[in-house]
């Protein structure tokens, strides 16, 4: 190629060309010549590549091609931070009314025999023989601590009466022929209480007292004393948070032969031997033997020829009866609310062969003005050989107001003392808190071979806690 460039370049610039042909055989066709085989040369050795121009400008976008086959799922990724909460949105229409309910209790006042209260609970000693019994309509409970007001039952107000145990009535003294004094009965009090102050008192235990046990008999068998009488066992208090009520002291024996003094705000106090007044249980010294409110009836000791009544009281409980005169035997006091006195057991003249005597009545609730007597009826005499005397009846059971009645003394027997012969028992005391009587005395003297008891006192009552609650 260069060499024709050359040529070309040493033509002459103004040779004139006197023959086309000339010029075309002498020169055109050998530069063809040249050039054809200078192309051939050229594509058969290609030469050093040049640089690369410039990128021209983008075509027009294709058509879209047909879509892949999708790819495998990737791994899932990290759980981005969470993005603010988003406005509430717009309320819902209403939903489809529920069906109705159960139609509700309402609240009609009580009319003919129902019984007016929403609950009643009945308290007593774990111990007592009145657990799982059956008193003012429901079956009693054994004492329990309240500690939250859960443990209330329902109610807007509530009643509380706190019954205190009675005491026991004595054993008869058969070689003198003197039936047992009576015992005291336990005290009654009552609070109402909005439930407000009663889930205040909280927490508390409730306390259910026992009545006292009865003294036993002298018992002398073939000239020799073989038991000794005693005297009736006192009661035990009964208490709600601090609300006390006192229980009643057991009938005595010995020279003092007191009837038991009755319980009050406190618990009566045991005579003893004591021959000058005996005062109930009281929180306070006062001047007499009566009960006052709720201080409990007092007692005084016998003499050689007295009978001595109990004496009455309101809400405290009354002494029992005693006595030392020949063939007669002393009544229980009264009381308003509180627990009746035992009757004395019937007393006996040792010395005379009779038909007995009957012991004293216990003491009931007030229906007239007499301060003794009104409760259990005093057991009947005998002179059977061989025989038993009469028991004293039992004091009748309280109620939603009022504690029971004392006991009835058992009768004395007054056969001959050539036969074994047995003094009448006590009547026990009507729950709650009444007393138990005297047992009844025998008449007795030396006689071998033979067995002379003289009767065992009554037991007292026991006392109870009973919860009311009101609409």
């Amino acid at each position: 190629m260069p060499s024709i460039l050359k040529r070309l370049r040493k033509l002459p610039v103004k040779e004139k060309l006197e023959d086309i042909g000339y010029f075309i055989n002498r020169e055109l066709l050998q530069f063809l010549g040249e050039l054809v085989t200078a192309v051939e040369d050229f594509e058969a050795t290609p030469g050093p590549t040049g640089a690369t121009g410039p990128a021209g400008s983008d075509g027009a976008t294709g058509p879209t091609g047909p879509t892949g086959p999708t790819g495998p799922t990737g791994a899932t990724g990290a759980t981005g931070p969470t993005g603010p909460t988003g406005a509430t949105g717009a309320t819902g229409a209403t939903g489809a009314t529920g069906a109705t309910g159960a139609t509700g209790t309402s609240f009609t006042p009580a009319t003919g025999s129902a019984n007016g209260y929403l609950t009643r609970k009945v308290y007593v000693n774990a111990a007592s023989a009145i657990l799982g019994t059956t008193f003012l309509g429901v079956t009693t409970i054994a004492a329990a601590t309240l500690s939250t007001a859960s443990d209330l039952p329902d109610g807007n107000w509530f009643i509380i009466d706190v019954a205190a145990g009675g005491g026991g009535g004595a054993g008869a003294n058969g070689t003198e022929g003197f039936g047992g004094p009576g015992g005291g009965g336990g005290c009654r009090r009552r609070m109402i209480i909005s439930r407000a102050d009663l889930i205040a008192m909280l927490p508390l235990t409730i306390v259910c007292g026992l009545g006292g046990a009865g003294g036993v008999g002298r018992v002398v068998n073939n000239n020799v004393v073989t038991t000794t009488e005693t005297a009736g066992s006192p009661g035990t208090d009964s208490t709600f948070g601090y609300l006390n009520a006192g229980a009643g002291a057991g009938g005595q024996v010995g020279s003092g032969r007191h009837g038991g003094p009755g319980g009050g705000i406190g618990t009566a106090p045991t005579p003893g031997a004591v021959t000058t007044a005996v005062l109930g249980g009281t929180p306070a010294v006062t001047a007499g033997i009566k009960g006052l409110c709720l201080e409990g009836a007092g007692h005084v000791a016998t003499s050689s020829s007295n009978t001595q009544p109990g004496s009455a009281a309101v809400w405290g409980g009354a002494s029992g009866g005693a006595s030392l005169a020949v063939n007669t035997a002393g009544n229980g006091g009264r009381s308003a609310y509180g627990g009746g006195g035992g009757g004395s057991g019937g007393n006996q003249e040792p010395a005379t062969v009779d038909g007995g005597h009957t012991g004293g009545v216990g003491g009931g609730r007030f229906v007239d003005t007499n301060e003794n007597g009104g409760g259990g009826a005093g057991g009947t005499g005998t002179n059977t050989n061989n025989g038993t005397a009469g028991a004293g009846s039992n004091g009748s059971v309280g109620d939603a107001e009022r504690n029971g009645d004392g006991g009835g003394g058992g009768g004395s027997h007054g056969g001959s003392v050539a036969n074994a012969a047995t003094g009448g028992k006590g009547g026990d005391g009507g729950f709650p808190g009444g007393a138990g009587a005297g047992g009844g005395a025998t008449r007795i003297r030396a006689a071998a071979a033979h067995v002379f008891t003289g009767g065992d006192g009554g037991k007292g009552a026991d006392g109870c806690v009973i919860l009311t609650a009101l609409a």
